[in-house]
């Protein structure tokens, strides 16, 4: 008796220990607006432009799942999450520890799949993505990527 007494305590107190984890994250993404960053560093961070990220979430909208709870992830942090990711190249566990995401690695992984799937349209890719054609569009490419970083 005294073991699973034991054992329900520490599952409790890990209970514990991980809501105060999310509510940590959750008050540290609520104080931190990335909105905020100067257009050079949201550009760095992110790669697009604050009016560019804003139309791109308007877009995404109808298609990311919408926060139905109070905890639940805004569709602009969702969107930034993926961006920065996209932008880095980095592994998910940093950019969920950035202050404007704080979240956990496996929050980072679903809303990077879920962001991806919704760009991943033929609409969306004609619209957003494209590659240089030429040599000399790829030597611009190649210039303007070297004074963002």
């Amino acid at each position: 008796m005294s073991d699973e007494l034991i054992i329900f305590e520490f599952l409790e107190y890990d209970n514990e220990i991980n809501t105060e984890r999310k509510q940590r994250r959750r008050f540290i993404r609520e104080q931190s607006d990335p909105f905020s960053l100067e257009d050079t560093e949201f550009i760095r961070r992110y790669r697009l432009s604050k009016e560019l990220v804003i139309n791109l979430c308007a877009e995404l909208q109808p298609m990311i799942k919408k926060p139905t709870k109070s905890t639940d992830l805004s569709i602009e942090t969702k969107v930034l999450t993926a961006l920065s990711f996209y932008a880095t190249g980095s592994y998910q566990r940093p950019i969920g520890d950035i202050t404007a995401h704080s979240m956990a690695q496996q929050t980072v992984s679903a809303v990077i799949a879920e962001v991806t799937r919704c760009i991943d349209t033929p609409a969306m890719r004609r619209k957003y993505i494209s590659f240089p054609n030429s040599l000399e569009e790829r030597n611009k490419v190649r210039t303007r990527f070297v004074m963002l970083i």
